[in-house]
């Protein structure tokens, strides 16, 4: 723990406890060990009632309520790690930021930073959306704390004071008062959902309601209100696709479902939440792949409207006829955003053979068939059309059948039809190109002879015998070519029947490239963790040395020492956080860095006296760590010393930074207008710990330092590049 000697004398609320564990291991509670001054005064209590005290004692009601102190705190000791914190406290009223870290087992430190209640009003709206209402017992408003004042029902400043019988219409307000009553008298939460007419326009509020107990004052109730109209415009449209006898979905890729209505659902055989934002392929048999393979790629790729007519199998197995057309919905930059499709059974409605001849009139099909059953007459009688309709089905799905296999052999992902034991029946182009077999070695192997592990095989058989009809999967594995190469694939697939018989139908896609941009993506979360992990513990340390320059305010030597500690641990601090930030692996943008770090710096001398300007002139580019840190904390260093002691007894000064590229160098420029070194002192023997670290540094990058003593002091840096 720090010495209450020097706790005592911190600017920011500080606390030293021990966390409480139940037989599971698990955080319970918090005892205080020591508070300061600062932190009785942040909770109204004097420190004999914290310490020695659990939490729960202190604050009653903190867990349940809000963020749970306990389990925040539990998580920072329990993985060692040094965390940031920045919370509403529901039981204090009050918002909360700082830093907690743990020094020992079971010990943690908690350092607070104090919010002004403007900064506190802000944090609270980013927190809870639109509208915080605080009434008192006798529902009379006392606060009012929002960012969209169009949805008050008054004036901003004319609703304090106003009961809500004022505020709301009659028929509101006591549906409002009885969930007030309600919240009080049960204790918890309530959510009460009404309507309102603001300025002649139909909107729909959520208002949730709680009752709470604060340390200090009065009871209160606090009424967070949400304006949930487009959720309940949303909620109809669902109700109204819902109940329309066409079907509707959206695609948002060439294979992949979006939002869905019951109608498509029903005649797939599915609930909607299983089919929505899954892959299309996983609900759709083959007689239904030839509509989602063309028309889907059509669609997205000409952005055009695609409108086909289907003979596709329901739930039911039964044929039905059905008339699709597939609309691109473009975002801003033409580009197609989703797909919104529907489908009509026109089964009913529609003779076979007049839809057969017009959309295949000039194929091959309709010539053939006319020559093998010859064209009904209108004198023919409806049976006898019936019965030949009923040929001309038969003879259109055999054709159709024909057209699939076709298809099938073409598809991308390679396709394996096989029986339980797993014995290969069919195959399709891509299976034997990716594996490397002939046709007819794959058709005399079974599947097994594709992995790369085959003892778990009979498990597998068992498996796939204890699954019911079109039971449908979805698995990650590897397969092993001919040659011997290995690959990971995903297989999606299904067991159906043919002939009283069953057999699994599996599409398999090579996911080497998938795997390869999925583990860089793995490796990127990685090292932005580790990026975001060493920003905190240089800002922990950053904190220690603020607390110690306090403590040696008396001794300017020493304060001044540690405050350029702090200032050298800041610029490598901005640095981690850039690259926490950036997409670009390793690398950060030098021109937002530069201009963060002088901000940074700016911000610290910004109560002198003088107006000191920045200017930075520096063009777009990405830089390396290597480059990056060294490079920071030279300017860190030329800027404070000109901050320092450029402008002696002058009202105003300038500092211009450059920094661009210039064949096989980068050059770095860092310059002021102020008084500049005295002449004939040479910088390069001078005891300074600023110019020894610039010096330093500049060889570090194998630069060419200059320093320029000609109206001011410029530091010029060449910096050949390494690529």
């Amino acid at each position: 723990m720090i010495p209450h000697s020097i706790s005592s004398r911190l600017n920011e609320p500080y606390s030293y406890c021990r966390l409480i564990y139940d037989g599971e291991g698990k955080p319970i509670d918090y005892e205080f060990l020591d508070v300061n001054p600062k932190f009785e005064e942040m909770m109204g209590l004097n420190a004999e009632e914290i310490i020695d005290k659990r939490v729960t004692e202190v604050i009653p009601g903190i867990r349940g309520k809000g963020t749970d102190w306990i389990e925040l705190f539990g998580t920072a000791v329990k993985n060692q790690i040094d965390e940031e914190f920045d919370f509403y406290s529901i039981p204090l009223n009050k918002w909360y930021k700082g830093i907690v870290y743990s020094p020992s087992k079971d010990h943690f430190i908690a350092l607070f930073n104090g919010i002004k209640e403007k900064e506190e009003n802000e944090l609270l709206l980013k927190a809870v959306n639109d509208i915080i209402l605080q009434f008192d017992e006798d529902y009379t408003l006392r606060k009012v704390i929002t960012s969209k004042e169009d949805l008050l029902f008054f004036p901003k400043d004319e609703l304090i004071g106003k009961n809500v019988t004022e505020l709301y219409p009659p028929e509101v307000s006591s549906k409002v008062i009885r969930t007030l009553q309600n919240t009080k008298r049960s204790g918890e939460k309530q959510v009460l959902e009404y309507p309102l007419i603001i300025e002649n326009e139909n909107k729909w509020f959520s208002a949730e309601v709680q009752y709470l107990n604060f340390v200090t004052g009065k009871n209160n109730y606090i009424v967070k209100i949400s304006d949930i109209t487009g959720k309940k415009h949303a909620e109809n449209n669902r109700i109204l696709l819902n109940n329309i006898p066409i079907q509707v979905w959206c695609l948002s890729d060439e294979h992949t479902y979006g939002s869905v209505n019951q109608s498509h659902a029903d005649f797939l055989g599915f609930k909607v939440k299983d089919i929505e934002f899954k892959d299309m392929y996983s609900f759709l048999d083959l007689e239904m792949m030839e509509t989602c393979f063309i028309s889907n790629r059509e669609v997205f790729s000409k952005k055009v409207v695609v409108k086909t007519h289907e003979w596709v199998p329901n739930s039911s197995g039964e044929m039905r006829l059905l008339s699709i057309t597939k609309s691109p919905i473009l975002d801003d930059k033409g580009n197609v955003e989703y797909v919104v499709c529907t489908a009509e059974d026109i089964t009913e409605n529609e003779d076979i053979y007049e839809f057969s001849s017009k959309s295949t009139r000039n194929s091959i099909v309709d010539e053939e068939f006319e020559r093998e059953f010859g064209i009904l007459t209108p004198s023919e009688t409806s049976n006898q059309k019936a019965q030949q309709n009923a040929k001309k089905l038969k003879y259109l799905t055999k054709i159709k059948k024909e057209k699939y296999r076709s298809l099938v052999t073409q598809l991308s992902d390679m396709l394996y039809l096989h029986d339980l034991s797993g014995n290969i029946f069919e195959i399709n182009n891509s299976a034997i190109e990716s594996s490397g077999y002939s046709r007819e070695e794959l058709l005399n192997m079974t599947v097994f002879d594709l992995h790369v592990d085959k003892n778990n095989q009979h498990e597998i058989i068992r498996q796939w015998e204890s699954w019911p009809a079109n039971h449908r999967f979805s698995i990650k594995t590897q397969h092993k070519t001919k040659d011997g190469h290995i690959y990971p694939v995903e297989v999606r697939g299904n067991k159906i029947e043919i002939l009283d018989d069953h057999y699994i139908l599996a599409l398999v896609q090579d996911i080497t490239e998938k795997k390869k941009l999925e583990e860089a993506e793995r490796n990127q979360i990685i090292i932005h963790e580790i990026h975001h992990r060493v920003k905190n513990n240089l800002q922990v340390i950053n904190s220690l040395l603020n607390m110690q320059s306090r403590v040696f305010k008396d001794q300017p030597i020493l304060a001044n020492a540690l405050e350029d500690s702090q200032s050298r641990i800041r610029s490598m601090t901005i640095a981690h956080e850039k690259l926490y930030r950036t997409d670009v692996i390793g690398c950060i943008e030098i021109a937002d860095y530069i201009k963060t770090l002088t901000d940074s710096i700016t911000s610290i001398y910004s109560a002198q006296k003088m107006k000191v300007t920045t200017e930075i002139d520096i063009q777009k580019t990405y830089l390396d760590m290597d480059i990056v840190i060294p490079l920071g904390m030279i300017i860190n260093e030329c800027v404070t010393n000109s901050y320092k002691h450029a402008f002696v007894d002058q009202d105003a000064g300038k500092i211009i930074i450059e920094f661009n590229q210039s064949g096989d160098h980068y050059n770095f420029v860092v310059k002021d207008d102020g008084i500049g070194i005295p002449e004939g002192l040479d910088y390069m023997k001078l005891n300074s710990l600023g110019f020894k670290i610039i010096n330093l540094l500049a060889k570090q990058l194998q630069g060419d330092l200059k320093l320029d003593n000609v109206g001011g002091t410029c530091y010029t840096l060449l910096i050949p590049k390494n690529d």
